[in-house]
């Protein structure tokens, strides 16, 4: 029934900071599935950090950045040496420009846009076999953004529907939802002084 788990149904729990022991786990889990065809790292945190606590900072960090690269090269190497599997990222609009509230937010997004970018280039030119989904999302209802900072905000349900979608086309990038497309168009082309004196 609905929100219930389908079986056969393997889980493991780790902290994506914890390096070693992820990797630990995540061998055993695809021990125990018999194998593994599609990794989605879902994986993320965002705090809004005027003051620039560097233990927020890093968090953010070890969590988008480090945690996401650790797990993404080692099931990358995995789906090479079987010549076929799809690794999906979820990034975020965040990414495209610098943000002066979530700044290890706005940069660890980026890093997952350029690195996703530099896995798929890499499966090409190696001829791996290996899909690289980036899912680009805008504002969803997560409950962790002040609903009156938020604009063509979707509920979760929404937003996971079109995940999938983009998913099962093994498409390269998808934006959640598509008319982020041209927000992104225009952050990209804004200048820096005019970028500059966005209210944010």
């Amino acid at each position: 029934s609905k929100g219930q788990l389908v079986n056969p149904c393997f889980i493991k729990t780790f902290d994506v900071q914890n390096t070693g022991d992820s990797i630990i786990k995540l061998d055993e889990l695809i021990f125990e599935m018999g194998g593994l065809d599609l990794l989605v790292y879902s994986s993320g945190i965002g705090c809004e950090n005027k003051e620039l606590k560097f233990d927020i900072e890093l968090d953010t960090i070890n969590t988008n950045a480090t945690g996401f690269t650790n797990i993404a090269a080692h099931i990358f190497n995995y789906f090479k040496a079987h010549k076929k599997g799809q690794i999906v990222t979820i990034s975020s609009i965040a990414g495209f420009r610098g943000n002066p509230f979530f700044p290890a937010y706005a940069a660890t997004k980026a890093y997952l846009l350029n690195y996703s970018e530099s896995l798929r280039i890499k499966s090409k030119k190696e001829k791996c076999g290996i899909i690289v989904t980036d899912l680009r999302a805008g504002f969803v209802k997560t409950g962790h953004v002040d609903p009156s900072k938020m604009f063509w905000e979707i509920s979760v349900e929404h937003a996971t529907r079109l995940m999938l979608k983009a998913i099962l086309r093994k498409k390269d990038i998808a934006y959640i939802r598509k008319r982020w497309w041209f927000i992104m168009v225009i952050m990209r082309l804004m200048p820096r002084w005019l970028y500059n004196r966005l209210p944010f």
